[in-house]
């Protein structure tokens, strides 16, 4: 009987999330790739509740004695529960990556500004021609469009 119950409960938590991910699919398919709206925040309730949902339910069995039960239910709460800390952390790395790169992005813009402050063109449009020559400093300083380029004569 335990071992009837243990797989007839796999296979009805199997078939919910197949539909699940199927009805998903489907949404995902009906938008044309474009992202659908709640897509995220319906997965992580469905994870949510179903590890929550196996968690209780295996406890519930554990105490009944149905031990092989208890243990199926228990081995399918924890890949869901890795999934969704899987997906929990890619998402709390978004934000973190966005300010980041906006703060790189505020520093080279600085830099930037700054240096056309001081009269000279941008440091990264500068573009130094070097012939070898004996001569220290560059005689002769030359526009083409927005690159400067410096010759030594």
């Amino acid at each position: 009987m335990d071992v009837l119950l243990a797989i007839s409960l796999t296979l009805l938590e199997l078939g919910a999330l197949a539909a699940f991910l199927f009805v998903e699919g489907l949404n995902s398919w009906a938008a044309r790739g474009l992202p659908v709206r709640g897509q995220r925040a319906r997965q992580y309730k469905m994870l949510t509740i179903s590890t929550a949902v196996l968690s209780a339910s295996c406890y519930g069995f554990y105490r009944a004695d149905l031990l092989w039960t208890a243990l199926t239910q228990a081995l399918l709460g924890i890949p869901l529960t890795l999934i969704l800390m899987a997906s929990l952390a890619k998402d709390a790395r978004r934000p973190i990556t966005r300010r980041r790169d906006r703060a790189r992005l505020v520093r080279e813009r600085r830099r930037i500004r700054d240096s056309q402050r001081e009269g000279s063109p941008p440091a990264h449009m500068v573009v130094d021609v070097h012939e070898i020559v004996e001569a220290s400093e560059p005689t002769e300083v030359v526009v083409y469009g927005r690159v400067t380029f410096r010759r030594w004569t």
